[in-house]
């Protein structure tokens, strides 16, 4: 994750690749309702745009810079221990999903809250967003406001 000020997201990285149809799909095959709010996990729609990828989760490290106090490089271990660990339902779209689409599924995640680890990074008030980058390459741009909502977590 990487913070910028207002002014200086378009240093961050072209975006324009993103509106490519690439990758590889499966839409969800039983979508949230109010009789059946949650996604069964064999269910879920996925989008990978290099294939699939499974970190090592013990050398794996979230790394946080930009617009801070201080950079930050945190193993998992740290994310359980050094961070209140919640749960929040959450539905899921995909940014490519057409009106009515299947690319929608909903669940209970578990994992610290972005906005914790930001403010203890010592987010800089000028920061308007983040350069969020996917283990498969994806990167997607978020707005701060976004990212501090109680619901965004590290999961």
């Amino acid at each position: 994750m990487r913070l910028a000020a207002a002014g200086l997201s378009s240093a961050l990285a072209p975006l324009g690749g993103c509106a490519e149809q690439v990758g590889q799909q499966r839409v969800a095959t039983h979508l949230p309702t109010p009789g059946g709010p949650l996604t069964p996990t064999e269910s879920w729609y996925w989008m990978s745009i290099l294939g699939s990828h499974e970190a090592d989760l013990a050398s794996y490290r979230l790394k946080i810079g930009g617009a801070l106090e201080s950079g930050q490089s945190l193993s998992i271990a740290q994310l359980r221990s050094d961070f209140e660990l919640v749960r929040e339902k959450i539905t899921l779209s995909c940014v490519g999903n057409s009106p009515n689409g299947l690319l929608l599924s909903s669940s209970i995640f578990q994992g610290v809250r972005v906005r914790d680890v930001l403010t203890r990074a010592g987010i800089d008030e000028r920061a308007s967003g983040a350069l969020i980058t996917g283990l498969d390459g994806f990167a997607s741009y978020q707005a701060v406001e976004e990212l501090m909502r109680p619901e965004s977590l590290f999961a």
